[in-house]
């Protein structure tokens, strides 16, 4: 009897450490994040590529001071005032 109690109190232990572990890893990275947000060190790529549907993606790798800029020019495209009816 006693050796199942201790078994289930071990498995419930590891359990527990791998939620807080995880927790913790992420906490980690959103600090890495920030910090490198603050550095202005945001060209990196992306540790993980996200996809859409067929499993392909579009991943802008401009520099920072780039991707502010529009990527259409003004004079291009069709533009319709919105009118309530």
């Amino acid at each position: 009897m006693f050796k199942l109690i201790f078994l289930i109190f071990i498995v419930g232990l590891v359990v527990v450490l791998s939620f807080v572990l995880s927790f913790i890893r992420q906490i980690r990275q959103g600090i890495d994040n920030f910090k490198r947000q603050v550095n202005g060190d945001n060209d990196q790529p992306r540790r993980q590529a996200k996809t859409y549907g067929n499993q392909e993606g579009v991943v802008d790798q401009r520099p920072s001071s780039e991707k502010q800029k529009k990527i259409f020019p003004k004079d291009e495209g069709e533009y319709v005032d919105f009118t309530e009816e």
